[in-house]
């Protein structure tokens, strides 16, 4: 009876090991899932934040010739061609480098956002497999 008690303290610690690491495991999931979501959360509110930017960018384009182009007819002078085609295209050039100077800038920030992602989970990986060396040398 002496030799069979500590095997079966044995066998009672391995069989709670193993149910805390299985926690541990289901915990780290629905943790990975949690941060997953708000990482595809704030990928998309940056994409559609970005899609709006560029709407407006060139809806204000198309404000500003019809302006100058009224300017423009307001003078006598015609919109097709000369001194005033390439103030209309100055306009255009200003504006998509606007655009472009914005689509990097949202770039850096998604890829900002991906880089905290990875290093959230990789975290959260972490504290699981501390937590589960503790319970297996019994420090919890």
């Amino acid at each position: 009876m002496a030799a069979t008690t500590p095997m079966i303290i044995q066998s009672m610690l391995a069989a709670t090991a193993a149910a805390a690491a299985a926690e541990a495991k289901k915990a780290q999931h629905k943790a990975g899932s949690a941060a997953q979501q708000r990482f595809n959360n704030q990928m998309q509110q940056t994409k559609l934040k970005q899609t709006a930017q560029e709407r407006r960018r060139k809806e204000d384009l198309k404000k500003q010739k019809a302006s100058q182009r009224a300017r423009f007819g307001g003078l006598g002078i015609g919109s097709g061609g000369g001194s005033a085609a390439a103030v209309l295209e100055g306009l255009t050039k200003r504006s998509q480098a606007a655009g472009a100077d914005q689509a990097r800038m949202s770039n850096l920030g998604i890829e900002g956002l991906s880089a905290e992602a990875k290093t959230n989970l990789l975290s959260q990986k972490s504290k699981v497999f501390q937590n589960n060396v503790s319970l297996l040398i019994g420090k919890k």
